[in-house]
């Protein structure tokens, strides 16, 4: 019992320095894509950067996790995700709900035919702006996705 108990604080501890990875990687991402793409910043005037740190934030984390599914033991992944659930709800109370909606929207989109990363990126322009995202925004969207992949790697290593 006192292993498991370890495991769970050791999981939990894991995933608030996922949670940590995650709002860098969230804040540090505006300014690049603001220089790649200078009709973003329209958008986040009338939507506010604490809307993009909110899903940004979510989005890194959720990258994270698909990149964590190839490192964890399979027997691990639901005490993993419920160490997640309470961070991201201790972190913001409706943290858990979005990361949940991520995930359906990514699994449908990867159904569909599409790429985890473009659509955790579609995901973030989607939330944003509050409507389907145009095909430019979509484009936003995969540079996005990518960039978080990319600064998630290895976080659940």
């Amino acid at each position: 019992m006192e292993n498991r108990m370890f495991a769970g604080t050791k999981r939990r501890k894991r995933a608030r320095q996922v949670l940590a990875v995650g709002e860098v990687a969230a804040t540090s991402s505006l300014v690049p894509l603001i220089d790649r793409f200078p009709e973003m910043t329209e958008l986040l005037k009338r939507k506010g950067t604490a809307t993009w740190d909110f899903f940004c934030t979510v989005a890194a984390v959720g990258s994270g996790m698909y990149l964590a599914y190839r490192a964890i033991p399979h027997g691990e992944v639901p005490a993993t995700e419920k160490a997640v659930a309470r961070v991201l709800n201790e972190w913001d109370g409706q943290g858990y709900e979005a990361y949940s909606d991520l995930h359906r929207f990514v699994a449908r989109s990867i159904k569909g035919g599409s790429k985890a990363e473009v659509a955790v990126g579609a995901w973030v322009m989607w939330n944003i702006k509050g409507a389907e995202p145009t095909k430019r925004e979509f484009e936003f969207g995969a540079v996005i996705g990518s960039m978080f992949f990319d600064s998630m790697a290895g976080a659940w290593e």
